[in-house]
Parts: C-alpha cells; sequence; structure tokens
C-alpha cells in the first residue's frame, strides 16, 4: 500500500479530476478497503462489512462508510472495535458503524429498512470472509422471504422522502440522492426485486442514468469540498466545467433526462409489484375490466386500452391522459407503450373532441403533473404538443423560480383548475397557463416568441379566431399585472387606465389575475404573498371599474329569421327540428319546458354542450347544439315530443329517469378539485331581466337540475347561454317572474342558494356505473 496517512491519499485522488464518477468510487473504495485490512489484521472469529455505498464501491468524496463489524460472540469486541474506529475518526472520515453478531445483524435488518436497504448491498472487506457472507446470506434470505410484507412500509417512506425533496427532473437544484429519480431510489428498486421474485427487465439507459448522476455527484463533493447533494444554482457552471460540458445547460438537462429515466424505471417497478402482489385471486375481483368509454378501460386499478381500440388521431391519447387524470390511476406499462407506438402525432388541425380531452385533463388539478410526467417519459407529450421539446428539462437561471420550464408550465396549469370558477372561459384559462412560458424554449425574448408559438398552436387546436386572439393577449400581457401591481402607483387613475386599455375587456382581465396568481404559486414561494396578493386585487377592481366605464348594448327583441320559420312552422304547437350540429325546440313559452327538453335529451343520451334560449311574444325558440354521448341508435323525434308534452304536465317520471341515467352513466368523472361551484349575480348587465350566471363541474343531467330549481322558485327563464368547456360549464340565466316583472332579491336570493345546491350535488361515485346495454 502507497505510503502515507489514508487522508493525504484520499485527498490526492480527489484532486485528480481525471478519475470521474464510477472510476473514482472504484479507486477510493479499493484503498479504504487496503487501510481497512491493516487496520484489522488477521483477527479471527471477526469480519468487517461494507453495506450501502462502500458496499456497492460507489463511494464519493464526501461518503460516509457503512460498516459492521461482525463476530461470533467475543469478549474483547469493544477493545477490537475502538482499535478500527479510532483511526477512522481521526482521519475525519465520517462513519456509520455497528458491531453486531450475525443474529444479531439480523433481527436489526427485519427491525430497521435502513439496516436491511444497506447490508443488501453489503461485502466483506477485511477479516473472516466465511463469518461475514454467512450474516449477509442470511440477511438476504430473510429479505427474500418476508420482504414483501414491508414494502408497503418503504413505500410509504419513499413518498414522504418525495414529497420534501421534489423530483431530481424538474427542479433547478435537485437534491440527487434523495429526490425522487435519485440515487436512493435506486437502492430502493435493488431492495424490491430483492423481496419480490418478479424479473425486471431494464434498458440500458438506466445504468447509464445511474453513472451520469454519480459522475455529477463526484464532482459536487469536489466543488463543495464536503457531502453536499443538492445541486445549487451557484455550483452547475463549476461542475458542468468540470465534468466537460459546454455550460449549466447542458449539464441540467443530463441530470434531468437522467432523473427522468430514474424516476420511471422506479414507476414502473412499482406497478408491477402492485399487480404481483394483488395476485392472480385479487385481479380482476371487483368484476373485471370497467369501461370508461372510447376503448378505455379501468383494469385492476390502472388505466388501459381496449385490444380493438385504434388511436385514430390525438383524441384517444388526451381522453386516457384526461382519465389517469381525473381518476388519480396509473397508466398500464402496456397501454403506455400502445400509444407510443401507435398513436398519430398532432394533426393540421384538431377534431373537437380531442380539444375537449385536453381541457379536461388540463382542469384536473395536481393529478395532472404525475399525468404529464408519465407521458413525457413515454414521448407522448410532444405527440400532443412537438413544441414541447424544445422546454423539456429547459432550466431558468435564476433563485426565484423552484423548477425546469417545463415543470412548471404543468405547476401552473394545476393551479389554474382551482381558479375556473372566478373566469368566464375556463378552457382559455387551462390552455393559457399551461402555454404561458412556451417561448422559454426559444432565443431571445420569451413574450415575443411565446405570442407566435401561441397562435400557431392555438390554431392548430381548433379554437375559434376570436378565442386564439385572447390565447395571444395571455402570452403577451402574462407579466403585466403583476408588474403593475408591485411596481405602480395604484392611486394614480392612469395606472389603471393604462391596464385596461391593453387588457381590453373584463374577461380577459379576470383571465389574467387568475393565470397570475397560478404562475406565481407554480414559481416559487418568494413569487406569491399576502401583499401582493392585496395589491393584485386592488388593481384588477379597479381596472374592471374602469373597463365597465361602458353603457351595456341594447337588448334588442328582434326575431331572427331562421327563428321566424321555425315559429310559422310550428303553428302554435310544440315542434322539435334537427338541424346541423344540434336540435330546435320551438313552441309556447312556458314554466318547465326548458327543464323538461334538456332532461329528456340527457335520458336519450344526448350531452348539452350548448344552448341558445330565446322568448319572442310568449313564444319560446331554443336551440341546442349536442353530441352523443352513450347512446346506441337514433332518436325518434316525434316520440321526443310526445315525451315532451307530458313531462310538461308531470314531471315526476322524467325525474326519476334523469337520476337513473345518472346513476348507470360510464362518463368520465370530474377530479375531486379544490375549486367550488359559483353562482354570480351580474349587476346591470340587463335592463329587463335578473341575470345569474353558475360555473361549476360538468356531469350528466346537472342542467336539467338548474332548471328545474330555477322552475321550482318559480322563475322563467326568458334567455339563456350555455356553454360546456371541457369538463367546466358556464350557464347563465337572464330571469323574470312568472307574471314577466324583474325578481326582487329576496326571490334571487332564494334562486341563488338553490342553484348552488343544484350545482353542489356530488358526481356519480365510478363503482356504481355501468354501460348500457345497445340500444338503450
Amino acid at each position: 500500500m502507497t505510503e502515507g496517512p489514508i487522508s493525504v491519499r484520499r485527498d490526492a485522488l480527489i484532486a485528480d479530476l481525471s478519475l470521474r464518477g464510477r472510476e473514482f468510487g472504484f479507486a477510493y473504495s479499493d484503498l479504504v478497503d487496503e487501510w481497512l485490512a491493516e487496520l484489522i489484521g488477521d483477527e479471527r472469529d471477526l469480519a468487517l462489512v461494507a453495506g450501502g455505498s462502500y458496499g456497492r464501491r460507489e463511494l464519493a468524496p464526501g461518503s460516509d462508510l457503512d460498516l459492521v463489524l461482525i463476530h461470533g460472540g467475543r469478549k474483547d469486541i469493544r477493545a477490537v472495535a475502538d482499535r478500527i474506529w479510532y483511526p477512522i475518526w481521526d482521519s475525519k472520515i465520517a462513519l456509520d458503524h455497528s458491531v453486531r453478531t450475525p443474529k444479531e445483524a439480523v433481527a436489526m435488518a427485519e427491525a430497521d429498512l435502513k439496516v436491511v436497504s444497506s447490508l443488501l448491498d453489503g461485502r466483506v472487506v477485511a477479516g473472516d470472509l466465511a463469518l461475514g457472507d454467512d450474516a449477509l446470506s442470511r440477511v438476504r434470505e430473510a429479505w427474500t422471504r418476508h420482504g414483501a410484507r414491508r414494502l408497503p412500509q418503504m413505500r410509504e417512506l419513499a413518498t414522504a422522502r418525495h414529497h420534501k425533496d421534489g423530483d431530481v427532473a424538474y427542479l433547478l437544484e435537485p437534491e440527487l440522492k434523495l429526490a425522487k429519480g435519485g440515487h436512493r431510489d435506486l437502492r430502493a428498486m435493488a431492495a424490491l426485486e430483492a423481496a419480490t421474485p418478479i424479473t425486471f427487465r431494464h434498458s440500458p439507459d438506466l445504468d447509464q442514468a445511474a453513472a451520469t448522476l454519480f459522475e455529477v455527484r463526484v464532482a459536487l463533493h469536489r466543488v463543495e469540498g464536503r457531502a453536499v447533494d443538492r445541486l445549487l444554482l451557484d455550483r452547475q457552471d463549476d461542475v458542468a466545467e468540470q465534468l466537460g460540458y459546454a455550460d449549466a445547460d447542458e449539464l441540467m438537462r443530463a441530470v434531468a433526462t437522467s432523473g427522468r429515466t430514474v424516476a420511471r424505471a422506479y414507476d414502473d417497478e412499482w406497478r408491477r409489484s402492485d399487480a404481483w402482489a394483488r395476485g392472480p385471486a385479487r385481479r380482476g375481483a371487483g368484476g373485471g375490466d370497467r369501461p370508461l368509454g372510447d376503448g378505455i378501460v379501468l383494469r385492476d386499478g390502472e388505466l388501459d386500452l381496449v385490444s380493438t381500440t385504434e388511436p385514430a388521431d390525438l383524441t384517444l391519447l388526451l381522453r386516457a391522459a384526461e382519465q389517469a387524470a381525473v381518476l388519480g390511476v396509473d397508466f398500464r406499462t402496456a397501454a403506455l407503450e400502445r400509444l407510443a407506438a401507435e398513436a398519430p402525432p398532432a394533426l393540421q388541425v384538431w377534431p373537437a373532441e380531442a380539444r375537449d380531452a385536453l381541457v379536461g385533463l388540463l382542469g384536473a388539478g395536481p393529478n395532472l403533473v404525475s399525468v404529464f410526467e408519465t407521458l413525457d417519459e413515454y414521448g407522448l407529450l410532444t405527440k400532443i404538443l412537438p413544441e414541447w421539446e424544445q422546454v423539456r428539462s429547459k432550466p431558468q437561471r435564476n433563485a426565484f423560480h423552484r423548477f425546469t420550464v417545463d415543470r412548471h408550465l404543468a405547476e401552473t396549469a394545476a393551479n389554474a383548475a382551482e381558479y375556473t370558477r372566478l373566469v368566464e372561459r375556463p378552457d382559455l384559462l387551462l390552455v393559457g397557463c399551461w402555454l404561458h412560458d412556451l417561448g422559454k424554449g426559444w432565443p431571445g425574448d420569451h413574450t415575443r416568441a411565446g405570442i407566435e408559438l401561441m397562435r400557431t398552436v392555438a390554431t392548430r387546436m381548433g379554437f375559434a379566431d376570436d378565442d386564439v386572439e385572447i390565447l395571444v393577449d395571455l402570452v403577451r400581457h402574462h407579466l403585466l399585472l403583476p408588474s403593475v401591481a408591485t411596481s405602480g402607483d395604484l392611486s394614480d387613475p392612469a395606472v389603471a387606465e393604462m391596464v385596461a386599455m391593453a387588457v381590453g375587456s373584463v374577461e380577459e382581465l379576470h383571465l389574467l389575475a387568475a393565470l397570475t396568481q397560478a404562475d406565481s404559486l407554480a414559481t416559487g414561494p418568494s413569487a406569491w404573498s399576502a401583499w401582493k396578493q392585496e395589491l393584485m386585487e386592488t388593481l384588477v377592481r379597479k381596472v374592471e371599474l374602469v373597463l365597465r366605464d361602458e353603457v351595456p348594448p341594447a337588448e334588442t327583441d328582434t326575431l331572427a329569421p331562421e327563428d321566424a320559420a321555425l315559429i310559422a312552422r310550428a303553428h302554435g304547437d310544440l315542434l322539435v327540428e334537427r338541424v346541423a350540429d344540434g336540435i330546435a325546440v320551438v313552441g309556447p313559452n312556458r314554466p318547465g319546458l326548458l327543464c323538461c327538453v334538456v332532461g329528456l335529451l340527457s335520458v336519450h343520451g344526448w350531452a348539452v354542450q350548448a344552448a341558445f334560449v330565446n322568448s319572442y311574444d310568449g313564444v319560446a325558440a331554443n336551440h341546442f347544439l349536442i353530441e352523443r354521448s352513450y347512446a346506441r341508435r337514433d332518436d325518434n323525434w316525434e316520440q321526443f315530443v310526445d315525451e315532451l308534452r307530458a313531462a310538461l304536465i308531470d314531471r315526476r317520471t322524467l325525474d326519476e329517469r334523469v337520476e337513473q341515467r345518472a346513476r348507470t352513466y360510464p362518463r368520465r368523472r370530474n377530479a375531486a378539485r379544490p375549486a367550488k361551484p359559483r353562482v354570480i349575480r351580474h349587476e346591470g348587465a340587463s335592463a329587463t331581466a335578473t341575470v345569474l350566471e353558475v360555473r361549476t363541474a360538468d356531469r350528466l343531467g346537472l342542467l336539467y337540475r338548474l332548471t328545474r330549481a330555477l322552475t321550482e322558485v318559480p322563475l322563467d327563464i326568458v334567455h339563456a347561454k350555455v356553454s360546456t368547456l371541457g369538463q367546466e360549464v358556464i350557464d347563465t340565466f337572464y330571469l323574470h317572474t312568472t307574471d314577466g316583472a324583474i325578481p326582487d332579491d329576496d326571490t334571487i336570493e332564494r334562486a341563488s342558494a338553490m342553484l348552488l345546491e343544484a350545482a353542489s350535488a356530488g358526481p356519480v361515485d365510478a363503482s356504481s356505473m355501468t354501460v348500457p346495454s345497445p340500444g338503450e
């Protein structure tokens, strides 16, 4: 062995920058092996076992030595141990040590997950090889026999660790050892593999990812001069230079890619382990596959595709992702692999169903983040949004942000789900939040780049021209409100007037205010505070007053030509006609007409996407944009009219039919979101009626319940606008009393309470859902 103190020889290895990553780990471990062999000498009935990183020969410069002194019951063991431990302490090398008999070692491993995890990587470095190997074999055999019982505890600890330390792939300052996708997850995977009979086959990418992360840890320890595993911004340039990366951004992309690879393998192992733990007798015990529609099923608690399903466009991929997010379930690996292989890339213009599914996915709240991670791991996000490639793992070179650009965008969209009740267009809010910083993947000013990107992407998604312009404005002005709120003189009327001129409408103001809060909360703890919130609310309030300082356009009762033709054909009776993408219902205006129409549409398997309700001199002319949901036959509209007449006389049978459909309807469920339903009274929106707006989550029978509540107040709906946007609805009702007067405040307060009660009813539980038989 080379002469000189161990600390000197260790320092020489650390100074030799040609030794990187695993090569350094091997060299340092060999050096310590030789030194410890000298310390223990020719002692009998004694073995020195290395565990953890030392056992694996993965010592970083600041790693501690995890050592167990195994003995067969020697009386002088304390003195022998001191002869080994004290030189280590004197060398300033961190030490985690214990003294055990083989029986005690097994007992400790069975009692402490940290001990068993360390000893699963154990090896004998000095002393009695047979004694040490026997102890390690007994520990491993015990784990193989009984380890499966302890997997839930191991998973719980790992989940808590991930919650505390985040993800290697998405943090700007990742914890390389403890975060998800870091070294500790690699060890958890090894323990998982040893505790189950499953054969796990990993791609070569996993070994390369592990090697990259260890190489960065070694370099970081060298730069810091101590054991530090969080790669801070001010150390990234030094680490990049030491490892030969072009710059810190290239380094962090390599770290993020490696972390994502480890996290994917980690999640896949747990999915397979869960399936094994359920056992063949328990798999399918809940009655087999649970259909979710669109060729998607819930199979043994995981989302899968029906074997005959063919992804013709992005709709299936987006529907599957939406279901996974709103139900909070994992994908089956086979489903992900099929989608990766078969799902086509984005079309030049999306079908409406794909856009609707995207909005539902983005509105799923916190579950969106994990679903996005899974999609990205399998290359599916770039099929949805090819531009995603430019922001994947993209660092943000400031301490203000916590996440990489891709994760920041996902977090912002997830946060926005809480604010969907605060805006007139939740679909635009969700898409705007997801894409507001997309321009950071391109050179130059990210807002300027983002404006053109949003125009391209929103047009591709099939948004109407006016909606595209609103989305573009959200990107253009996404920094406007926080900048003015924190730097402008809010007491100066000119400030509010300037913002109002830029924003242009109350609708866009509300969208920007919600985007600002969602964006700030996703940025980091320093980006949002009670003080900033107060400033924002003050600014928004003042700007809204400026924007509303205009006379509303005059209302008109002019009869539209198409309505005039329908009324003429009705001859004073009820008429239901199929028109374009919907139906028209014309007839004498009477309380409950709208309620009964939407109830029957639900029963007949039609989902109302939009409705326009008008009344002309006692005649109702209602138009409904509808789409098929679960219905499997064409409707007989003459029979529909007969059922409508009966329901107008006695609605009780219709009530029962709607509620029965709600219990058996296999539609997508809404995620459990913190956003609560809202009922808003729009003062001054109409000179001739009181206007109430309901914002809530969509579900079967909702519009029926809302209109029934208004009928029971009783109030007459003289005009209505109904919009379904993804999984969100915004329904606006213009109301009279039944004798044509404007309702008083007490009546409107009662109506608001009844609407809120109708909107707050919980969604049908998925366990009670079945697919209707053909022809139902």
